[in-house]
């Protein structure tokens, strides 16, 4: 994924959208904090932000609970292919990712992370599992299930385009330094040739 090459326009004119837009990017599930967000983006009472809640099924029951508390800012989309991901991110002013404090959150990371960062977008997460360490330097960090941090968070990088822009490189650069597939052959390189290290010495 190479933001240079990518332009949000074509999903911004695909879909209708205008304004400012705060997206949502994965698989709806309760212990990603997709309620949290929408009710962040209520707060902001902002006619001109559109949160764009992308990967969801209208068929399942908790995607269906969440079209019940949409608004006219609340827009749900359907899983898109993953060779659309970089062109939904590009179309993004801010990427959530509102990770509620559940044991399961606490096991995993969104993958979907890593997305916004090799986009350089500016990203909002909470205080859950890795994602601290992750975004440290490069992104904004809230408690979980805190609606006003994380609309008070959104609002701010929507208010300082240039301070969003900022984390959002940081973010991409920290993303190709140790994230990137080449940062990762290299670390596993590194590691497989210390292993053979300690056993030719054993």
């Amino acid at each position: 994924m190479d933001p240079a090459t990518v332009s949000g326009d074509e999903i911004r004119q695909e879909f209708g959208l205008t304004g400012r837009i705060v997206m949502f990017f994965g698989t709806p599930r309760a212990h990603k904090g997709v309620e949290d967000l929408i009710a962040a983006v209520a707060q902001l009472n902002r006619p001109d932000v559109t949160c764009l809640i992308v990967g969801a099924n209208p068929e399942a029951h908790y995607d269906a609970s969440l079209q019940r508390l949409a608004n006219a800012q609340v827009r749900l989309l359907p899983m898109q292919s993953f060779d659309r991901v970089p062109a939904f991110m590009a179309a993004a002013d801010v990427v959530v990712i509102p990770q509620r404090q559940t044991a399961f959150s606490e096991a995993q990371m969104p993958a979907k992370l890593y997305d916004a960062m090799a986009m350089a977008r500016p990203i909002v997460a909470t205080q859950i599992s890795d994602i601290p360490e992750t975004l440290a330097g490069c992104g904004v960090v809230v408690p979980p299930d805190d609606v006003n941090a994380l609309a008070g968070s959104i609002a701010h990088l929507l208010d300082h385009p240039d301070e969003a822009r900022y984390l959002g490189l940081a973010a991409r650069a920290k993303c190709v330094q140790m994230y990137s597939w080449d940062a990762m052959q290299h670390t596993l390189t590194a590691l497989v040739e210390n292993v053979l290290q300690v056993r030719r010495r054993q």
